[in-house]
C-alpha cells in the first residue's frame, strides 16, 4: 500500500463544545466504513482510529486525482505539496476530503448555534 502512516490528529488540543473545519478547493468521500468496521478501511493499521481526525501522508488518492487531472491543458503538478488527505472517522461514517487549506474555529456554543453558524458562513462564500 501506498500510504506510509497517518500523521497526529489536525484539531487543535483545546476542549470547546464545538469545533468546525472548512476545506477548500478539493474532493469529498463521506459514507461507509463506521466504527464498527473501520477496521476494514484501507488505512486501518496504519494510525486511522475510529473518532479521530487524521491526515494522511503520500496519499494515494491525491496522486489518483492528480493523475486524472494531468489531461487538464492548464494542469500544475505538484499536487502532493499543495494539497492535504483528510480523514474524519466518526460513530456512523467516515469523511474524507482532499484540500488545500483548512480552518479550524473553536466555539463555545450550543450544537444548533455552532451549526447555524457553519451554515451562514457555507452560504456567504
Amino acid at each position: 500500500m501506498s500510504y506510509r502512516r497517518l500523521a497526529t490528529s489536525f484539531l487543535p488540543p483545546q476542549q470547546p463544545s464545538h469545533q468546525s473545519t472548512k476545506v477548500a478547493n478539493g474532493s469529498a468521500l463521506a459514507g461507509a466504513p463506521n466504527d464498527e468496521v473501520i477496521n476494514g478501511h484501507p488505512l486501518y493499521g496504519r494510525g486511522l482510529v475510529a473518532y479521530g481526525a487524521h491526515t494522511v501522508e503520500r496519499s494515494r488518492w491525491i496522486r489518483e486525482q492528480e493523475k486524472i487531472n494531468s489531461v487538464h491543458p492548464q494542469h500544475r503538478p505538484g499536487w502532493e505539496a499543495r494539497y492535504r488527505h483528510y480523514v474524519l472517522a466518526f460513530h456512523d461514517e467516515t469523511f474524507e476530503c482532499i484540500a488545500c487549506a483548512h480552518t479550524v474555529k473553536a466555539a463555545l456554543s450550543t450544537f444548533a448555534d455552532a451549526l447555524q453558524q457553519c451554515a451562514r458562513e457555507v452560504i456567504t462564500r
